[in-house]
C-alpha cells in the first residue's frame, strides 16, 4: 500500500511541479522564520542529564547547601614569588568587585585564607619553637624595616648585622642566605644574571618551601547559556583587568583559567572551533560528493536545494518538540546532511538509470518511484527507529538528538518523494546517452562467485573483535573527550598533580561528629584515598603550648613592626651612599665567608680521619 502511496505522490508532484516547488519555498520560509524566533540555545551542562536521576538530585541538595560551590571559574595567579602573587590576586578580586553584571560572587579559596591565618598552629612544637627562635633573632632586622621599609631600611639592617658579625656578636653564617639572596640582585642589576624576585619568607626557614608563589581566585559568573559559551564575558573581564593591572608575562606573572565553568566552557567552544575554515570546505566536499554521484549540475543543485528545504523544516520540528537546543542536540544538522544526502543520491541514480530505458523523463521517474518506494522508504524508517531509540536514555542531550534526528529522516523522505521530483521536471535535464558509475563490475562478479569464502571470512574476523573486547580498555575520565592542551584542562591537570588541591576531592555530609569519624576510620583503609579530612582535622593539637609560643612572639616583635613613625622615602643620594657602604661590608663579608667555609670543611675532614682512626 505505502509504495503505491509514493508513486502516486511522485507522479502528482511531477504533474504539478510549478506549484510543488512555489509552495515549497512559502513553506520553507515560514517554517524558518519560525525556527528562528522560537528555538533557543541551551548550554546549560546540567540540563544534559535528566533532573530525577538519584546522583542529580543529591546534587542539588548539595547545591542547595553550600551554594558558594556552584559554578565556579577558577583563576589561577603564578607571580614571581609568593609575595607578589599574594598582592596580585588581592589587587585583581578588588578590580573585579563592582562588576556585579559580570561576577555574583568573587572569593578567595577559605581553606587558603584560613591556613594563611592560622597556619602556624598547625606546626609541631619543635617546628613552631625553632621559627620563633629565628624571629626573635632577626628582631633588628624586622623592626627597621617595619620603620624604613625601603632599599635604604634593608641595607642599613644588613650593615648594622655584618658590623655585629664583625664584632664577634653574631654568626656570620646566619646572614649567608640573606647576602646570597642580595648578591643574585646585584648580578642581576648589572645584567649579569637572570632577574628573580626575592622572597622574605625564605629567610626564616623551610617552611616557605611549602608557599608556591600561585594564588587561586574563585569566580561565581552570571552565565549567558543562550551563548554556546556561556561564561565567555566574565573570562574576558578576567583576562582584561589582569592586563590593566599590569599581571602579564612581561612582568612575571602568568593568567591561567579553569574550573567548572572554563572546562564546559572550553568544550562547548570546539563546536564553532575552526568553522570558519572547516564549514565552507565541508560544503564544497558535499557538492563534489553530489557532482560525482550524479554527474550532473543541474541536478545537483537540485539535490542541494531539496537538502536546505529538508533541514529548515527539521530544525521547525526541533523548535516545535524540544524548543532549544544542547551542544548535543545540535548535531542533529550534521547528521541530517550526512544521511538525507544518501537518500537523495540512491532516488537520483536510480531515476538516471531508468533514463537509459526512458526518453520521457516523467516515465523514468515513475518507474524510479515504483523501485525505490518500498527500498528507500524501509530505509529511512529503520534509521528514524534507530535514532528514536535514544529517547529512553537519560542523558537528556542525546535523548533530543534521537528525537530531532529520527523525525528529520522522516521529513528527507517526504523531501526525497515531493519536492525532488517537482524541482527535477523543472530543471529537466538531460536524457543519458550511456551508462556511468565506478569500474567495480568485476569486483562485484568476485564478491557473487565467492560468497561462502566471504561470509566464513567475515564471521571470523566479527568473532576474533568479540573475543578482544575483554582487553579493550574503558576510559570514564571525560576530561579524556577534551583537549589537552586547552587551557582549563592544561591548567586543572597541573592543579591536580598536588594532592592538597583536592582537585579530586569527595565531599560527604553526615548528619553526626560519630558517623563522620566512623566514615573516616573506613577511607583510610581505602588504598584508592588519599587522605581523608573533617571538621575536627580544622583543630591543631597542643593548641594550647602552641598559643603560649605565639603570644610571647607577639609581646617581642609587636612593637617592633609596628614602630609610631616612618621614615620618608630615600633620595638618589641616601641610595647611592647606603649601597656603596653595603659594597665594602659585603665583600669583607665574602671574605670571612670563605674562611669560615674552609675552616668548617677542615674540620669535618679531621673529625672523618678521627673516627676512622
Amino acid at each position: 500500500m505505502l509504495p503505491g502511496l509514493i508513486v502516486t505522490l511522485v507522479a502528482f508532484c511531477w504533474r504539478h511541479a510549478r506549484g510543488v516547488v512555489t509552495l515549497s519555498l512559502l513553506l520553507t520560509l515560514a517554517l524558518g522564520f519560525y525556527a528562528a524566533t522560537h528555538i533557543a540555545l541551551d548550554t546549560d551542562e546540567s540540563h544534559l542529564i535528566a533532573a530525577d536521576l538519584p546522583f542529580r538530585q543529591q546534587e542539588r541538595k548539595m547545591d542547595a547547601a553550600f551554594p558558594q560551590d556552584v559554578d565556579l571559574l577558577v583563576a589561577v595567579i603564578d607571580g614571581p614569588s609568593s609575595e607578589e602573587a599574594e598582592r596580585a590576586v588581592n589587587q585583581l578580586v578588588n578590580r573585579l568587585a563592582g562588576q556585579s553584571d559580570l561576577f555574583r560572587s568573587l572569593r578567595r579559596p577559605p581553606e587558603d585564607l584560613f591556613f594563611r591565618r592560622h597556619g602556624l598552629l598547625f606546626l609541631s612544637i619543635d617546628e613552631l619553637t625553632d621559627l620563633s627562635d629565628r624571629l626573635v633573632a632577626a628582631q633588628p632586622l624586622l623592626g627597621s624595616l617595619a620603620r624604613d621599609p625601603s632599599l635604604r631600611g634593608l641595607l642599613g639592617s644588613v650593615n648594622l648585622a655584618l658590623e655585629a658579625a664583625a664584632h664577634g656578636q653574631m654568626d656570620l653564617r646566619e646572614l649567608k642566605p640573606l647576602l646570597d639572596k642580595l648578591d643574585k640582585a646585584a648580578l642581576a642589576a648589572t645584567g649579569q644574571g637572570p632577574i628573580a624576585a626575592m622572597s622574605w619568607a625564605s629567610l626564616f626557614g623551610p617552611m616557605a618551601e611549602h608557599d608556591a608563589p600561585t594564588r587561586v581566585l574563585l569566580a561565581q559568573p552570571v552565565l549567558q547559556f543562550g551563548e554556546l559559551v556561556a561564561g565567555r564575558q566574565a573570562s574576558d573581564a578576567i583576562r582584561q583587568a589582569a592586563v590593566e593591572l599590569g599581571l602579564t608575562k612581561e612582568n612575571g606573572f602568568r593568567l591561567r583559567l579553569t574550573g567548572p565553568v572554563a572546562l564546559t566552557d572550553a568544550n562547548f567552544a570546539t563546536v564553532t572551533e575552526g568553522m570558519s575554515l572547516t564549514g565552507p570546505l565541508m560544503l564544497l566536499a558535499i557538492c563534489l560528493l553530489l557532482f560525482l554521484a550524479v554527474r550532473s549540475l543541474r541536478i545537483t543543485l537540485a539535490i542541494l536545494f531539496s537538502l536546505i528545504v529538508g533541514l529548515v523544516a527539521t530544525a521547525a520540528f526541533a523548535a516545535a518538540t524540544i524548543g532549544s537546543l544542547n551542544p548535543i542536540s545540535i548535531a542533529f544538522a550534521v547528521m541530517f546532511v550526512g544521511i538525507a544526502v544518501d537518500f537523495a543520491i540512491q532516488f537520483i541514480v536510480r531515476y538516471r538509470d531508468e533514463r537509459l530505458r526512458f526518453e520521457d523523463g516523467r516515465v523514468a521517474m515513475h518507474s524510479a518511484a515504483k523501485a525505490m518506494a518500498a527500498p528507500l522508504s524501509l530505509a529511512a524508517l529503520a534509521t528514524a527507529v534507530g535514532f528514536l531509540s535514544f529517547l529512553p536514555t537519560d542523558y537528556t542531550g542525546v535523548s533530543q538528538l534521537g528525537l530531532i534526528a529520527g523525525g528529520g529522516m522522516i521529513i528527507a523522505l517526504v523531501v526525497d518523494f515531493t519536492l525532488l521530483p517537482a524541482t527535477i521536471a523543472l530543471i529537466q535535464p538531460r536524457p543519458e546517452k550511456e551508462s556511468y558509475g565506478l569500474p567495480l563490475a568485476a569486483f562485484d562478479r568476485w564478491l557473487t562467485t565467492h560468497a561462502g569464502k566471504v561470509l566464513i571470512a567475515a564471521s571470523g574476523l566479527a568473532l576474533a573483535g568479540a573475543a578482544a573486547l575483554p582487553w579493550l580498555p574503558l576510559d570514564f575520565n571525560p576530561l579524556h573527550l577534551q583537549n589537552p592542551k586547552s587551557e582549563a584542562v592544561a591548567t586543572f591537570l597541573d592543579l591536580a598533580r598536588d594532592p592538597d588541591n583536592g582537585s579530586y576531592g569527595v565531599q560527604l555530609l553526615v548528619p553526626s561528629r560519630d558517623a563522620a569519624q566512623g566514615l573516616l576510620a573506613q577511607f583510610d583503609r581505602m588504598p584508592e584515598v588519599s587522605r581523608t579530612m573533617w571538621l575536627g582535622s580544622l583543630i591543631p593539637d597542643q593548641q594550647e603550648d602552641k598559643r603560649a609560643i605565639l603570644d610571647d612572639l607577639d609581646h617581642l616583635l609587636g612593637p617592633a613592626l609596628h614602630p609610631s613613625e616612618h621614615l620618608a622615602a630615600p633620595s638618589p643620594d641616601q641610595l647611592r651612599a647606603v649601597l656603596i657602604q653595603t659594597a665594602g661590608s659585603g665583600t669583607g663579608a665574602s671574605d670571612r665567608l670563605r674562611i669560615l667555609s674552609r675552616s668548617s670543611s677542615a674540620d669535618r675532614r679531621g673529625r672523618g680521619s678521627s673516627i676512622a682512626a
